[in-house]
């Protein structure tokens, strides 16, 4: 990337967070020991010890031995995986800047039901009247000086007196004075008001209320003035639908400032297993008469040939630690946003004028980094079987070809003063290098059916020279299988990877996958279930759940769908990691 600065004018907070997150969008990349064909894929990702595929090349090159019949497939995939980025872009932050009044509105406003009264001659209407309707149960819609005197002589146990309705709430000051009030007024919110302001009731220092209920006493509300009065209120999720989604979405920059991260990945490949001999019986008889039968191997397993072309890509977004707090310009006046589960805690900056400490910070040195990586293997690959008393020993090895083309940079950018992005043909890479697979599958003879698995790819650790970035080292990857045939249709497998697996992403730089699944094939159609998880992933995607059909061979479909975070595209709420596969395969 090269970065073009511009200066730029004013920007309205909206423009600079989609600014930020389009920004952070540019694809890069993530590696892991990945998928091919439509198989494993629909089998929770289990494929190291799956004999009934056409993907033993990919995934173990041992199953090339124990299974040598002609096979082909073909496959084109896509998978998605996102943190806390996407929904930058969703997020309309002019709303977040008018959050006052709107919170006035949802309070005042005829929307919000309640009703109309008066207190100390002043007109209050909506949630707000509705309370105090709730709360001076006896005064007929009319509330004067003497009603509030009342309320504050029951709350403080003195008799007290005050001058008017704003003197009466200042004289409610002892602790446990306030308590009664906070009590009184969480009843008449539940009864006459809303939940929203009951949760502004719930969330705020009880030595505050006073100071909110003059406001509410003033006849012309603004939540402006109480949130500068009171200093920090807490408002929890749920108590009102408009709200609520400005509460998400501080909630949505939040996430992103711990950690954000967008992964999108391509793997497409041919296949082609050349048949092998199958393993013949030598009868042997000894002096006495004694007759052993011997299983050997004089004719060679299977050969395996593929194309295998993957594109992988990842950006993240590394926030200046100096101006990573969620302070926020909200009618020119500044507050500081807390996330706190399922509540948002604000509190007004009585000293602060700028944007200085905060992501928005025009001033601020933000990171994006990203990075893209193509890869095309040509794999040719052997397995042969070794016949013992204990059982079957299959070995397989697979020479890979690997042409790689890459693409990296960093660049610092400021979200009030973004840099204009292109793509520098300088800084692409392209390099050639080659890859070594060892396999072993073992099926004892002791348990008929059962197989056990066990891969190492990459064992040479190949490099890839990369330009302006690190050189890119495939490193080798260590993954365990087990399989079980049943009832010659159906077949269980699971997987798990031994060690875990180097990314290039900055937030979740390991992976490790364990799953599995079942598969029932038949002449003309077979089905596929499973599930798997990356226990090192820090996307919050969850388990994921797969599943596949194939008919007649031609068409073969297999998807992922994870069950963690959801996120919202174009209004659609859905998971934040899905695969996709679409493909073929045959066996002869």
């Amino acid at each position: 990337m090269r970065p073009k600065h511009k200066k730029m004018g004013h920007r309205t907070m909206r423009h600079k967070v989609m600014a930020l997150a389009m920004c952070a969008g540019v694809s890069g990349f993530g590696l892991e020991f990945g998928s091919m064909g439509q198989v494993s894929a629909g089998m929770g990702g289990a494929g190291v010890a799956v004999r009934d595929s056409a993907w033993g090349l990919y995934y173990n090159p041992a199953l090339l031995g124990s299974d040598r019949r002609t096979k082909m497939g073909y496959s084109f995939g896509i998978q998605f995986k996102e943190q806390n980025l996407l929904q930058l872009a969703t997020i309309d932050v002019a709303n977040l800047e008018k959050l006052p009044d709107t919170l006035t509105n949802q309070l005042t406003g005829p929307s919000s039901g309640g009703t109309s009264v008066t207190i100390g001659g002043q007109k209050v209407d909506g949630a707000l009247g509705g309370m105090l309707n709730a709360l001076f149960p006896s005064s007929g819609g009319t509330i004067d000086k003497d009603a509030v005197q009342g309320l504050m002589q029951e709350v403080t146990g003195t008799q007290t007196t005050c001058t008017d309705v704003k003197d009466c709430w200042g004289k409610i000051t002892d602790p446990t004075a306030l308590e009664n009030l906070k009590d009184k007024l969480a009843g008449a919110a539940t009864e006459g008001g809303s939940p929203l302001i009951g949760s502004i009731i719930g969330g705020v220092d009880v030595g505050k209320l006073p100071e909110i209920m003059k406001e509410v006493s003033s006849g012309n509300f603004d939540a402006n003035t109480m949130l500068q009065q009171v200093g920090k209120i807490t408002i929890a999720k749920g108590a009102d639908s408009v709200i609520d989604k400005l509460l998400n979405d501080f909630g949505v920059v939040d996430g992103a400032l711990k950690g954000n991260d967008v992964n999108l990945a391509t793997q497409n490949g041919f296949v082609f297993q050349f048949a092998g001999d199958k393993g013949s019986r030598r009868v042997e008889s000894d002096s006495l008469g004694t007759i052993n039968v011997q299983e050997i191997d004089l004719g060679r397993g299977a050969v395996g040939i593929g194309l295998f072309a993957s594109a992988f890509s990842n950006a993240s977004a590394q926030i200046d630690p100096n101006n990573n707090k969620l302070i926020f310009d909200l009618g020119r006046k500044y507050y500081q946003a807390s996330i706190n589960g399922n509540s948002v805690t604000l509190e007004y900056l009585v000293t602060q004028s700028n944007l200085n400490g905060s992501i928005m910070n025009p001033q601020a040195q933000h990171t994006l980094y990203a990075n893209a990586l193509a890869l095309v293997e040509i794999p040719i690959g052997y397995g042969h079987t070794i016949f013992t008393p204990m059982g079957d020993v299959n070995l397989g090895l697979a020479v890979k070809f690997i042409q790689g083309i890459g693409y990296g940079d960093k660049v610092n950018f400021a979200v009030g003063n973004m840099p204009s992005v292109s793509v520098d043909k300088n800084k692409m890479d392209m390099a050639q290098t080659f890859g070594l697979d060892f396999g072993l599958l073992y099926s004892p003879r002791f348990v008929k059916n059962l197989h056990l698995g066990l891969v190492a790819k990459n064992v040479n650790s190949p490099t890839i020279n990369r330009t302006g970035v690190a050189d890119t080292t495939l490193h080798p990857q260590v993954r365990a299988g087990v399989s079980y045939e049943m009832m010659d249709f159906l077949t269980f497998a699971f997987d798990a990877d031994v060690l875990p697996n180097e990314t290039l992403s900055l937030s979740s730089p390991k992976s490790q996958f364990f799953g599995g699944g079942v598969m029932a094939n038949f002449k003309k159609v077979d089905f596929r279930l499973g599930a798997m998880q990356d226990i090192r992933s820090n996307a919050g995607e969850g388990l994921i759940l797969t599943g596949g059909l194939n008919l007649f061979g031609f068409l073969d479909v297999a998807m992922q769908y994870g069950l963690g975070q959801n996120i919202t595209i174009q209004g659609i709420n859905v998971s934040n990691y899905m695969s996709l596969r679409v493909g073929g395969q045959f066996s002869f």
